[in-house]
C-alpha cells in the first residue's frame, strides 16, 4: 500500500501511535522520504515517541516529524490545540487500537469527517507504472480494530445466550494462550477473569458507558458503515491477523 503512493515525499498522520509499535516498523518499509504526524494522549508514551524520532532523526527516509501530546477530540473541537496541523494533508492516516476509545458515535463521525477533509485528494501517480494512464491513487484512512460480532456487544440483557456463548469461547482460547506459561496466573487471575466478569455486572457497564470510560467494538461491517456515513467514497475491509479475542482486520476509506 505504502508504495503505491508518490516517490518524492510520503505524509502520514497515526492517531493514537502509543509507543511507535506500527509507525516504526513501517518507516523502515518506505522506499522515499516521509513526514510523519503523531497524535498521542498518553506523556509517557509521547516522550517516549520524541526521544526515538530524535534517535532516528539522521535517517534520510524521515523528512520531519511532528509530534503533539494530545487527546483525538482536539483535532476537530472548535478551540483545537492541535491547530498546526488544522490545514495539512496527509497520504495516509492511520489509526490502530485508537478509535475504539472514541466511544460516542458523535466522536467517531468528527473524526472520520476530520480524516476525509485532511487526506490528499489529487490524483498521484502509482508507483507501479510510470504511463500516465496508470491506477490513480489519493490519500487513504486506515483503521485497524477487532472485529467484534454483535454477541460481544455489551447490549443488553447481558446474559442472553449468544452473548454467554461467544465470551465464553473467547475466554477459553485467551486462557489456553496463557496456559503452561510464566504469565499464566499474572494474567488470567489479574486481567482476564476480572474484565470477564465486569462483562456481566450491570451496574459496571453502566457506569463504564456513564463516564465514557468504555471502549467501542463492533463488526467490520459497523465500522464500514461509519466510514462511508463520513462521505469515503470506497471502504474496504481486509483480515490482518486471528486472535483470541476476535480477528484483527483494516478498515479502509478512500477519499
Amino acid at each position: 500500500m505504502i508504495n503505491d503512493f508518490p516517490e518524492d515525499q510520503l505524509s502520514v498522520a497515526d492517531i493514537g501511535t502509543g509507543s511507535g509499535e506500527v509507525i516504526f516498523p513501517a518507516i523502515e518499509k518506505v522506499g522515499c522520504p516521509i513526514e510523519i504526524t503523531t497524535v498521542e494522549p498518553s506523556l509517557a508514551f509521547h516522550s517516549k515517541l520524541v526521544s526515538t524520532f530524535e534517535q532516528l532523526k539522521s535517517q534520510s527516509k524521515i523528512a520531519d516529524v511532528h509530534c503533539f501530546n494530545n487527546k483525538a477530540q482536539n483535532l476537530w473541537e472548535e478551540k483545537s490545540l492541535l491547530k498546526d496541523i488544522s490545514e495539512k494533508k496527509f497520504d495516509i492516516i492511520q489509526a490502530t487500537f485508537s478509535i475504539q476509545n472514541l466511544s460516542k458515535a458523535e466522536d467517531r463521525k468528527s473524526f472520520f469527517l476530520w480524516a476525509k477533509q485532511h487526506l490528499n485528494t489529487k490524483a498521484q501517480l502509482s508507483l507501479s507504472s510510470a504511463s500516465p494512464s496508470a491506477p490513480q491513487k489519493t490519500g487513504q484512512l486506515i483503521v485497524i480494530e477487532f472485529d467484534v460480532p454483535e454477541s460481544g456487544s455489551n447490549q443488553l440483557p447481558l446474559c442472553r445466550s449468544d452473548r454467554v456463548n461467544f465470551f465464553r469461547e473467547a475466554y477459553e482460547k485467551g486462557i489456553g494462550e496463557y496456559r503452561n506459561t510464566p504469565a499464566f496466573m499474572p494474567v488470567t487471575q489479574g486481567f482476564l477473569i476480572p474484565v470477564l466478569l465486569s462483562k456481566f455486572d450491570e451496574d459496571i457497564l453502566k457506569d463504564s458507558i456513564e463516564t465514557e470510560s468504555t471502549s467501542i467494538e463492533q463488526s467490520k461491517e459497523k465500522w464500514a458503515q461509519e466510514m462511508r456515513e463520513a462521505g469515503f467514497s470506497r471502504v474496504e475491509t481486509c483480515y490482518l491477523a486471528p486472535f483470541w479475542w476476535s480477528n484483527c482486520v483494516a478498515i479502509i476509506g478512500t477519499v
